[in-house]
């Protein structure tokens, strides 16, 4: 059977599947039943779980299919039956329309049912995934307005994707139940760049009008999508779309004033980029159609990438930027309205201020997210930051992440690294010779992707190449150039030797095979090199090498079709590859560049998407500094999902995540600053409620470690003065930890202490001469009712003996001695002295080398081996010990705030670290990177609050000194970010 005959065959299973988990309403596949499905259909069919007509199409295409071919049947049935997608969380106000999508749906839908058929027929989408689509879509439908609901409202929401996870698909499904229920006007924002919009065009055409709008306004007749075979019988339904693929709104719609509101039956969908100019063409034209009067019909405006350029980066209020301040005049064209943005990297619109509404000058409110916030979860066949940055997938991550540094150690000496050749940092003007070596190592790459396509049941799919080193559009030219010169060098290498004997006398091929083994294609490629060899001749022909960028230059794929080859595609380019703009089938990516914000970190990476069958086939290619930073942001983003889900929990609003996150030690490192003008004065809600809060950044500097250690010793003064119960040494026998543990009355000290300490986290700022405490502080000077008693943990480690550290903290007397010489003796007395410094070998300098920081902000062991401290031996054993790890990530919770919801009293933990030389890049590569004091040691503190009765109390903070050194840091990083767009 050919690929083309075994996509047809797999229709009658995969109808099969969908009629079996609807009549049993399962949620997932029964182990075993796709393999009996295909083994032996008729066991279902006895049992009553197949028809008679499923069984005689099934039991028709095995008697004619091969082996081989059952196996890929059966393959593709798994990937499109077994893969789940979670619902996700959401927060969201009491304010809203008390009504059911579900409901009004079941009275009437057209584009939904379509749009619904098309996707399970044509195995679009996994099954549960379309389930998920469904049951999220009308969750946003619900926060927004009914739009049978008469009166003046308007109802403002955000949805949190992941980049390339989906986010398009999810408001495809919303527009297309949004027409069924009701709303007569639906306009897309769909980023700054022709090339996304046009691709957003293009898949609105494909799955809500259903015809290609390419040839719009021409002679030529346009062709309709497949998706008009799935709608209800004798019917072809599409609403009036006002843009095309070759056409944006244009100022000329409209000028008679002709059309109005009644004018069509289908309601109105506009596809736009967020142009000024643009926008304030389609805000006139809705103004027309409701004759200068409101749109009486609803409006539904979704804005795509919504944290690019829709946010007022300015100061005033009043003096908005052009682009936010027409999408909320469109708003106003409507009695009626909801806005919902889309982003993967909200950040930038959670520091919208929520205060502001409107006024006289801009007509309608602000664009923060107040009614709803939602995070769609991904699927579990996506690959994403958590993949590849975090520590999910080791093994995806080994295959796939390449340290261009680590690739230039096998350079040959002739060549020059890439810094020498391109630096991150340069003019527009710079002088381009040659490629970088590692650059050519990955268009390499690409080329045995190409083969390796050709061989497999995958010839027909597209597939790309993303290269991102400048933001100039010269040097994007002159790379352009260079990569067709070494691609045609290749070409005509592969096309005059490939296929002798002799192969490997050719350098440029024996060099391609050196690549093969060394990116270890071997291991994870289901061909061997001497197939993809011989394919090589033909795949090659079909690359070609684009250049993507505000200049124009976008990509075409067309639907793809199993007789033909897919495309393939060398794209070169800066911002417009950075946002939005998926790249089908992308393998292979290059990229080298100095960014700032994590948001726009994480938009450049378009390799985050759902790589079936070929994840472990792609190669991304950065600095050692790209994949630090990508796992720091992925380490933020996953804070911030957890923030959500605890907020969620506990029944928050929008408005208190925003006040949260603005004004959290993650929100300040995410985005632009000028896309932070709301946190300047910080107004800041500080809820630490179940969390174990480290201070895993420190000042590197000598007199710092000193000062600080000198205040922990005067703060253990004060609270052994106060205690209730005797310093003791105490390790529960299930655990590896030992500690010195006491119980004290010490909340004013603890206050003190934390006013005091020095670090460069934002929630650790005070300033004595403005009264202002630290944000720690104010949290539990909020509680003192709840925090008079703390319990103080010093956990060290143990060599065999029994002697109790306390005697080396505390004396006869219990007057504190020095922790740091007591556990500093171990360097000279391991034997007899029981206690030792713990030791921690993942810290970084950061700042030119003025921050010593913790990586993945983690100072403490596993929470089971501090926070056991506080609780008896049999609870510990009963209650703690069986806690497991991914029990509690399935609940979307983590083990610190499982073990804080047993305990009765706030913990504080010193942590005395003696530093160690770990070899991992981008940590410190010897001690002398650390400035460190008198004792050698770093003192620093953990703290760990239980539950709170107390709900969290807004207060303004002033941007104190330090506060105003980091953002003005960050405001330089980001700086390159802000030339790009001038550039581009």
């Amino acid at each position: 059977m050919s690929d083309f005959e075994i996509s047809e065959a797999i229709q009658p299973f995969a109808a099969a599947l969908r009629g079996y988990l609807k009549k049993f309403n399962a949620i997932a596949i029964p182990e075993g039943l796709i393999e009996t499905l295909i083994d032996n259909p008729k066991i279902l069919y006895d049992r009553g779980e197949l028809s008679l007509l499923q069984l005689g199409a099934i039991t028709g295409v095995l008697h004619v299919a091969p082996e081989s071919a059952q196996k890929k049947i059966k393959k593709h049935l798994l990937s499109q039956f077994n893969i789940k997608q979670n619902n996700g969380d959401t927060i969201s106000t009491s304010e809203r329309h008390d009504w059911k999508v579900r409901e009004q749906l079941l009275q009437e839908s057209y584009y939904w049912d379509r749009l619904r058929n098309y996707w399970e027929n044509t195995d679009s989408l996994p099954y549960h995934v379309i389930n998920s689509v469904d049951h999220v879509t009308d969750e946003i439908l619900e926060l927004c307005g009914n739009p049978k609901e008469q009166g003046n409202w308007l109802f403002r929401g955000l949805v949190m994707g992941s980049v390339q996870s989906g986010k398009t698909t999810n408001y495809s499904a919303l527009i297309a139940k949004a027409f069924d229920v009701g709303y007569g006007h639906v306009v897309v924002l769909a980023g700054l760049t022709n090339s996304l919009r046009e691709q957003t065009q293009e898949r609105m055409d494909q799955t809500i009008v259903g015809q290609d709008s390419r040839f719009q306004d021409t002679d030529q007749v346009q062709a309709w999508h497949e998706i008009t075979n799935y709608g209800k019988e004798g019917s072809i339904r599409q609403p009036a779309s006002r843009t095309s693929i070759r056409f944006d709104f244009r100022k000329q719609a409209n000028q008679q004033g002709q059309e109005l509101e009644d004018t069509f039956k289908e309601p109105t969908l506009f596809v736009i980029k967020k142009n000024p100019t643009v926008l304030k063409n389609l805000r006139h034209y809705l103004k027309s159609l409701g004759a200068n009067d409101k749109l009486k019909k609803p409006l539904l405006l979704i804005d795509d990438e919504a944290d690019n350029a829709s946010v007022n980066t300015k100061k005033s209020q009043v003096d908005a930027t052009r682009i936010n301040k027409e999408i909320r005049e469109i708003l106003a064209t409507a009695e009626r309205r909801s806005y919902v943005g889309y982003t993967a990297t909200p950040f930038a619109n959670i520091f919208i201020d929520p205060n502001f509404d409107s006024d006289a000058a801009l007509v309608a409110d602000d664009l923060f997210p107040k009614h709803f916030i939602k995070a769609l979860d991904w699927p579990d066949n996506y690959v994403g930051a958590h993949n590849l940055f975090g520590d999910e997938n080791p093994a995806l991550k080994k295959a796939c992440v390449w340290s261009i540094e680590d690739m230039e150690a096998s350079m040959p000496e002739a060549r020059s690294p890439h810094e020498m050749v391109l630096p991150v940092k340069h003019k527009k003007e710079h002088p381009l010779d040659e490629l970088p070596w590692a650059l050519e190592e990955a268009i390499l790459s690409f080329i045995l992707f190409s083969g390796i396509q050709e061989l497999g049941d995958r010839k027909h799919k597209h597939s790309s190449m993303l290269i991102n080193i400048s933001r100039f559009n010269l040097v994007q030219t002159r790379i352009h150039q260079l990569v067709e010169h070494f691609w045609r060098e290749t070409f005509d290498a592969i096309n005059s030797d490939i296929l002798k004997n002799n192969w490997v006398s050719n350098p440029t091929l024996a060099r391609l095979h050196q690549v093969w083994l060394k990116y270890d294609y071997d291991t994870h490629a289901d061909v061997s090199f001497d197939e993809v060899r011989e394919a090589l001749a033909v795949s090659t022909r079909a690359i070609e090498i684009k250049i993507v960028n505000m200049q124009g230059g976008g990509l075409e794929y067309p639907e793809e079709k199993q007789s033909e080859r897919g495309k393939r595609y060398i794209t070169i380019g800066g911002l417009a590859l950075s946002r939005g703009l998926t790249l089908e089938g992308l393998s292979v990516s290059y990229v080298v560049r100095n960014i700032g914000a994590q948001d726009t970190l994480l938009q450049t990476a378009r390799w985050f998407g759902y790589r079936n069958g070929y994840d472990s086939l792609c190669r991304v290619f950065l600095t050692d500094q790209l994949i630090e930073q990508f796992e720091e942001a992925n380490s933020t983003t996953e804070e911030l999902r957890e923030e959500l889900k605890i907020m969620r929990a506990a029944n928050r609003t929008p408005n208190d995540f925003g006040l949260k996150v603005r004004h959290s030690e993650i929100g300040l490192a995410i985005t632009a600053r000028q896309k932070m003008w709301s946190a300047d004065p910080i107004q800041y809600s500080a809820d630490y409620e179940l969390k174990q809060v480290q201070i895993h950044s420190l000042f590197n500097d000598s007199k710092t470690f000193n000062s600080n250690e000198t205040k922990v010793l005067k703060f253990l003064s004060q609270a052994i003065e106060e205690k209730i119960t005797d310093p003791q040494s105490y390790k529960p026998s299930s655990e590896a930890s030992d500690a010195v543990t006491f119980r004290s009355r010490c909340l004013d000290p603890i206050i003190q202490l934390l006013d005091s300490f020095d670090s460069p986290l934002a929630n650790m700022q005070s300033d004595v001469k403005k009264n202002q405490h630290c944000m720690i502080s104010d949290y539990i000077n909020d509680r003192r009712s709840e925090m008079e008693e703390w319990e103080i943990v010093i956990p060290f480690k143990t060599n065999q003996e029994t002697k109790s550290l306390a005697a080396h903290v505390f004396d006869k007397d219990k007057s504190v001695c020095e922790i740091s010489d007591a556990l500093r003796e171990s360097k000279t007395n391991k034997k007899n002295n029981p206690a030792q410094a713990r030791t921690r070998s993942n810290l970084k300098v950061e700042s030119s080398g003025a921050i010593l920081a913790f990586d993945n902000r983690s100072v403490a062991d596993a929470p089971k081996s501090d926070l056991v401290h506080s609780f008896s031996e049999e609870f510990v054993k009963n209650h703690i010990t069986p806690l497991v790890g991914s029990e509690i990530k399935s609940l979307g919770s983590t083990t610190a705030t499982e073990i804080l919801k047993f305990a009765d009293r706030p913990i504080l933990l010193i942590q005395v670290i003696q530093p160690e030389i770990s070899g991992k890049k981008g940590r410190i590569k010897g001690l002398d990177d650390i400035n460190l004091g008198d004792s050698g040691l770093i003192t620093t503190l953990t703290l760990a609050f239980p539950k709170t009765k107390i709900p969290p109390i807004v207060r303004k903070y002033h941007a104190t000194i330090r506060l105003q050194e980091l953002l003005r840091q960050e405001a330089l990083e980001e700086s390159d970010d802000t030339e790009e767009e001038n550039d581009e």
